[in-house]
């Protein structure tokens, strides 16, 4: 059953590279290399690797530190905002807003409909009914685009300045 070793010590862009390999049982000791892999060089999904030929290439054990299959992988699946808990859209004139509050965020795009343009995608992570009041309070009461997204940079500058 192949193992897999980091090289180290040898230099000329070897060190670094994970070997697949069978160990030998020579004096001294040495590995038979199957397969070269760069883990810092990925393709599409997978690391840049190298087959070699069966005898083709041994590297002495003392160049070579053992490690897990570097194949294998724990990719975190949670997402970082945490949970959706709702969603909404207000629109107002030529404004929509749409947000989507998470249990650790709150994310705000405020849409300009007529021209077509997105005038601020924030992130909050304080406050969130504080926020949802002042979307609410500038549409009932303005249809600036500019008062909406004035207040809300105030409260992403109060919220990152405490």
């Amino acid at each position: 059953m192949p193992q897999f070793y980091v090289v180290k010590g040898i230099g000329g862009g070897f060190d670094g590279l994970v070997v697949e390999g069978a160990a030998l049982k020579d004096l001294p000791p040495t590995v038979q290399v199957l397969k070269l892999i760069d883990r810092d060089s990925i393709v599409g999904d997978r690391n840049i690797s190298l087959p070699i030929p069966p005898g083709a290439l041994t590297i002495g054990l003392e160049f070579l530190d053992p490690i897990d299959d570097p194949g294998i992988r724990e990719f975190a699946a949670t997402n970082p905002f945490g949970k959706l808990l709702l969603e909404g859209r207000m629109d107002c004139g030529d404004l929509q807003v749409v947000y989507a509050q998470y249990e650790n965020t709150l994310g705000v795009v405020v849409t300009d409909i007529v021209a077509k343009k997105t005038v601020l995608s924030q992130y909050f992570s304080k406050d969130f009914d504080k926020v949802k009041a002042v979307i609410e309070d500038v549409l009932k009461n303005s249809q600036a685009v500019d008062d909406l997204v004035f207040k809300l940079r105030e409260l992403k500058e109060a919220e990152n300045n405490g």
